[in-house]
């Protein structure tokens, strides 16, 4: 998401077309003829069914499905005290930072 953007010259996608669904101008796909003024591509393609319309919004959507997943399924007998709240903390946060260090800062890059 950070990479298309805010860096998508440097990443693995500069070679798309800009109007594609990974390009840079992507965010318009949601409109017809790409054009704001006209309006919407599809019903709700500007609001609810947005991430079906470009890489960024598709990579958002997929971060929330994925922290939402992650709050479902999470087993709450992990937590017995302040001390496994601490460390659950940590281990997410650490993960985080990794599996966002990797894609934005090596895998997408060229």
């Amino acid at each position: 998401m950070e990479i298309l953007a805010n860096e998508h010259g440097k990443s693995i996608f500069r070679r798309t077309k800009p109007f594609g669904f990974w390009g840079k101008n992507a965010w318009v796909r949601k409109y017809k003829d790409f054009n704001p003024g006209v309006g919407e591509l599809f019903p709700l393609s500007t609001t609810l069914l947005v991430f079906l319309t470009d890489g960024y919004h598709f990579s958002q959507w997929m971060m929330f499905t994925c922290l939402s997943l992650a709050v479902v399924f999470f087993d709450p007998m992990l937590i017995t005290g302040l001390d496994s709240i601490i460390a659950i903390f940590f281990i997410y946060r650490i993960s985080w930072s990794l599996l966002f260090w990797l894609f934005h800062g090596t895998v997408l890059r060229i």
